[in-house]
């Protein structure tokens, strides 16, 4: 795949890699089941969002090297009952996060677009990094990016570390070790934590 006129090493074609496209979709409807359950208990509704996921073996080069991996048919995650206005908002929302959080990776080596949130000027939580993966599909040492919006924005990130675990890309204590170094860095009180105990 060329990509700014330079070859990208991922490996993004034939059935393994159809396989694992249409394996993110499984597990984002299976991660935002959990995440709901979860957002029940305080109460919180919400049936829809939707999702990006990328890829790239050069974070560093910007954001012109991610490569979208999960299809356009299927961001989409459960239903709108009132209108396709918020298909739309949710589209835009998750859109931003990511290409956000490529860039402040690549200037500031964030790692969720959390670190750069400014709720006044609608840029929200809801993206994560996930760096030095070797993926038997895609190839070794990639960098993947996941972002969601339609769940408050607490939630929308806990989908995308739940969402990562089912695809192991990374452990449980991986997760909670990236969460809790984030949380100390930003003195946040983080209201998920140990995620694979919500997923059993």
């Amino acid at each position: 795949m060329s990509n700014g006129g330079k070859m990208l090493k991922v490996r993004v074609q034939g059935s393994d890699f159809l396989q694992f496209a249409a394996r993110i979709h499984r597990e984002a409807l299976e991660a935002a089941e959990i995440v709901k359950k979860e957002m029940a208990k305080k109460g919180i509704e919400s049936n829809c969002g939707v999702h990006h996921m990328y890829v790239t073996d050069r974070p560093l080069d910007g954001r012109r090297h991610y490569h979208r991996i999960s299809a356009y048919d299927r961001s989409f995650i459960g239903r709108v009952e009132k209108d396709l206005g918020d298909w739309s908002r949710y589209q835009n929302n998750a859109h931003e996060k990511a290409l956000r959080l490529m860039w402040k990776h690549k200037t500031h080596g964030h790692l969720t677009s959390r670190q750069s949130a400014n709720r006044d000027a609608g840029e929200y939580a809801g993206a994560i990094i996930i760096p030095g993966v070797d993926h038997p599909v895609l190839g070794d040492n990639l960098t993947f990016l996941s972002s969601f919006s339609g769940f408050p924005e607490d939630y929308d990130e806990m989908f995308c570390y739940v969402h990562a675990e089912l695809l192991e890309l990374r452990t449980s204590s991986e997760t909670n070790k990236t969460v809790l170094d984030l949380a100390s860095r930003a003195n946040a009180n983080w209201p998920f934590m140990l995620i694979r105990g919500m997923a059993n």
